[in-house]
């Protein structure tokens, strides 16, 4: 029962997030023109939107979308969330997806929570390595060889895009593989220093 009601606790921010994601899913397109990560609105200054273009989406089947990943990913890893270091690396994610599609796509406008969730499902692969390495190997094999296939012309998201009501930003999903990689790796790295002093 003591581990349930940890595990519930830890699911808080989630839930924050999911809540947050949905009420400006409600508000679309507005919430998108005010947030999204848009190339010329960034070069005007307004840089929130290296994040909270992560937390706008096309419409309110694309969130849902999204918000299944995120709940999945919190579900299967629920015994190794931690507030801080989880929220820290949700929004590091956001910041270096963020920062690849800056300077390695020539997307000018990109909404969604898909690139972040690459990245987070990465994090906790890595993460949970050594509880778990034969899974962990097997989620990092199985998670890179999907980006990486995203990324071929053989690739087609058609179906998706239809579902979501615009084109795939697969990119992003390349760029959130990237930012799991970093911010998992720097994880690990950290633990073992805060758990020493």
């Amino acid at each position: 029962m003591l581990i349930a009601a940890r595990s519930l606790r830890q699911l808080f921010p989630c839930f924050i997030l999911m809540i947050g994601v949905l009420c400006l899913a409600l508000f679309e397109p507005k919430s998108s023109e005010l947030l999204a990560f848009d190339r010329v609105a960034l070069q005007q200054g307004q840089w929130w939107r290296w994040i909270t273009g992560h937390w706008v989406h096309l419409n309110l089947k694309h969130a849902l979308l999204n918000l299944g990943g995120l709940g999945l990913i919190a579900l299967i890893f629920i015994q190794e969330l931690e507030w801080l270091p989880d929220t820290l690396a949700f929004f590091a994610c956001c910041i270096l997806v963020s920062a690849g599609l800056w300077w390695f796509s020539d997307r000018d406008v990109y909404v969604g929570l898909s690139g972040v969730l690459h990245g987070l499902m990465i994090y906790y692969l890595i993460r949970t390595y050594s509880v778990t390495p034969k899974i962990s190997l097997l989620g990092l094999f199985g998670v890179s060889a999907k980006v990486l296939w995203e990324q071929t012309r053989w690739s087609d998201t058609a179906s998706t895009a239809l579902l979501i009501g615009g084109p795939v930003a697969v990119e992003a999903h390349l760029f959130g593989l990237c930012a799991g990689i970093f911010v998992g790796l720097l994880s690990c790295w950290f633990r073992p220093l805060s758990s020493s002093l």
